[in-house]
């Protein structure tokens, strides 16, 4: 609030946003409820919504905003009316001759500026219609702010769309701009838990009658701190409890147990924030590779970066950024410095155990997600997920090995040192990342035991299949552990340790064995020791 009564602030321009169901509009809403009552510089207010009439047009944004600010800027009525009788068609008019014509030349016609610089709330701003409009909104902003000073203060609230984080990027917005992210570093689970304590004493005092024999704590502290957990955040999803325990003509305590029970009986409770997940996936233009990244990221044991989607997957290079660049509000790019913080806390040494990777902003989410009934087409099925990435490493570990190795002995068979070295790193261009191979090294195991039955011998035959034709036939010792025949045979041989199988009985000749062979058994021994064997699958994280 303190950037409201500042007569000079820094910035003038606030940028809210976070993630769906964050709270933003309730944020913003409860600051406009605020200003009104104790009549605090709140000149104007807009909040766009999608797919409703009249509230997702951009047209309607500088018209509304206009006669709001006629009626709380001394003065600038007369000014705005007199363009109004000029042209009539304005509110037809393209956003640049309406905020110019209706805001701009008004004001810059003031004979006195206001003596309090009023502000004016804009929410919801990625539920306009059409990105073009939303970023021809902040530009108009931004230039009025540059070019004419305009006596005038924004607060914005959105999702980070990235289309909407450029603009703010810009020159025109960068530095006019105080951003504010609601998320975690703003306690959200404090706040939901007040939230839901202070709504659930209000539902028992209005059903007194049917609550006179419940123990108190009504509920108790273990289903409030699990009510917070799943919400991830979300005002939206302990508000939708809330509404669901509170229906009328029904019992609390029997509606609050339909909530605690696991989906899918209770995945009729939440249509609103179903509404709201579908709404956002459907913004994507590629929906089969959106679930097939979403099925991925549900079943991975940690958190892992766009390279090993891209490999599991088979996707080009770039794909999955692309394909998530409007998920933001639902997905949890990677960050350098959350990364850190995060081994920090956990303690988290192991290489491969990513934590800077992609992740689920809502744990609400991932019951949707696995719910047929309320995700529809965007259904993701664990276990076909499982197979997937079974079916995947096993691609990735033979076809490595095998074409690797090959055009290695061609290299030898001609004896060129030379091309050797060209070829060989043309190939390390296509093969799978670092991160993969160690990923796969470590999690193999799990995943193949969550396999069907069938799927899972066809797998393993699949590996005694292509050890009875495999040979190592080098006759050189200069290839080191590098080459990507090394590291995929490397992968395979760790991953098989956790699976419980014994070794393949590979026959190394007598000249390879001498090359490697030490550092391949002391690093074999030092990531099994750090993963134990286990042939019981764990379970994942899913964020």
């Amino acid at each position: 609030m303190s950037w409201i009564e500042n007569p000079n602030p820094i910035a003038y321009v606030v940028w809210m946003y976070g993630p769906a169901g964050s709270g933003k509009s309730s944020i913003a809403q409860t600051i406009a409820e605020w200003c009104r009552k104790f009549n605090n510089h709140l000149a104007g207010t807009f909040f766009f919504l999608r797919e409703r009439a009249g509230r997702q047009e951009g047209s309607r944004l500088f018209c509304t905003l206009a006669y709001q600010l006629a009626l709380y800027v001394p003065g600038l009525r007369d000014h705005v009316n007199r363009a109004m009788r000029i042209d009539p068609t304005l509110p037809n008019k393209d956003l640049d001759t309406q905020f110019r014509t209706l805001i701009i030349e008004p004001f810059q016609r003031l004979s006195t500026p206001p003596t309090e610089l009023p502000f004016v709330i804009i929410d919801g701003l990625d539920e306009c219609q059409g990105s073009e409009t939303q970023k021809c909104i902040l530009r108009l902003i931004g230039e009025a702010l540059q070019e004419h000073n305009l006596p005038l203060r924004f607060l914005i609230a959105s999702r980070p769309e990235p289309h909407i984080r450029e603009i703010f990027d810009t020159s025109l917005l960068n530095q006019r701009t105080r951003r504010i992210v609601l998320d975690g570093s703003f306690y959200p689970d404090r706040d939901i838990r007040i939230f839901l304590e202070d709504n659930f004493v209000e539902i028992a005092g209005r059903h007194q009658d049917l609550m006179a024999n419940v123990e108190t704590p009504w509920p108790s502290p273990s289903v409030i701190d699990f009510l917070v957990q799943k919400s991830s955040g979300q005002f939206i999803y302990a508000a939708t409890v809330l509404k669901f325990v509170d229906a009328e003509l029904h019992i609390p305590t029997v509606q609050l147990d339909i909530v605690l029970q696991p989906p899918p009986v209770c995945s009729t409770l939440f249509s609103n924030l179903d509404q709201l997940y579908i709404k956002v996936l459907k913004m994507c233009p590629y929906p089969e590779i959106l679930t097939r990244i979403l099925s991925l990221m549900l079943i991975l044991h940690c958190p892992q970066p766009f390279s090993v989607y891209e490999n599991i997957l088979n996707l080009p290079p770039g794909h999955v950024s692309s394909t998530l660049r409007g998920m933001r509000s639902l997905v949890r790019f990677p960050d350098d410095i959350d990364d850190d913080q995060e081994r920090f806390t956990l303690k988290q040494s192991a290489q491969y155990d990513q934590t800077c990777g992609l992740r689920l902003h809502h744990a609400s989410f991932r019951d949707f997600l696995l719910d047929r009934s309320r995700s529809q087409q965007f259904f993701v099925d664990s276990t076909l997920a499982h197979t997937h990435i079974v079916h995947s490493a096993s691609r990735l570990f033979l076809g490595c090995i095998d074409s690797s190795w090959r055009l290695v002995l061609m290299c030898y068979s001609i004896q060129k040192r030379v091309l050797i070295l060209f070829l060989s790193k043309q190939r390390r261009g296509r093969v799978p990342s670092r991160d993969t191979w160690g990923y796969l090294k470590h999690h193999f195991a799990s995943h193949l035991y969550r396999c069907p039955e069938s799927e899972r011998q066809n797998v393993l035959d699949g590996f005694r299949s292509f050890h009875n034709e495999f040979k190592f036939s080098v006759k050189d010792n200069t290839l080191d552990d590098s080459h990507p025949a090394f590291e995929s045979l490397h992968a395979l041989v760790t991953a098989l340790v956790n699976v419980g199988l014994p070794f393949f009985k590979l026959r190394y000749c007598p000249q390879h064995a001498c090359y490697n062979r030490q550092n391949h058994t002391m690093q074999t021994e030092r990531w099994t020791l750090r993963h134990p064997t286990s042939c019981a699958p764990s379970t994942p994280i899913g964020q």
